[in-house]
């Protein structure tokens, strides 16, 4: 659960946290931390916005009918932020192809790099 707490820290204790809920493997990542507190000092984000973030996925329910374009939903079996039985509920309404990379966390690029981009790659091969 993401804490409203968060939102009065330091960049540094911020990013820390997110790494914590969004890697499964945060000890490996620890470097990411610097480059994000980089980019959000560049790029500073109001605090409204991350609460209206957590508001709407707070809120957000699938639709019952899938878009009318190929999908491929991929999830992390180690997700801390949203558990993946969401995505394999949503893989079975819409009857679309579900991966689960079984040591991955949320921010399954930072985790599981490599087996996103073969993942995406094997279904736009079987596309065609």
């Amino acid at each position: 659960m993401i804490e409203l707490a968060l939102l009065k820290k330091n960049a540094v204790e911020i990013e820390r946290e997110i790494l914590r809920m969004a890697s499964a493997h945060r000890d490996e990542h620890a470097e990411v931390v610097d480059a994000w507190v980089t980019y959000r000092t560049e790029n500073p984000a109001a605090k409204s916005n991350a609460l209206r973030q957590i508001i709407a996925a707070a809120r957000f329910r699938a639709p019952l009918k899938r878009p009318e374009v190929p999908l491929l939903i991929l999830a992390g079996a180690k997700d801390r932020l949203v558990n993946p039985r969401c995505s394999a509920q949503i893989a079975a309404q819409w009857q679309i192809p579900l991966r689960i990379h079984a040591g991955a966390g949320h921010d399954l690029p930072l985790d599981a790099g490599n087996w996103v981009a073969s993942q995406a790659r094997d279904w736009l091969t079987s596309l065609h």
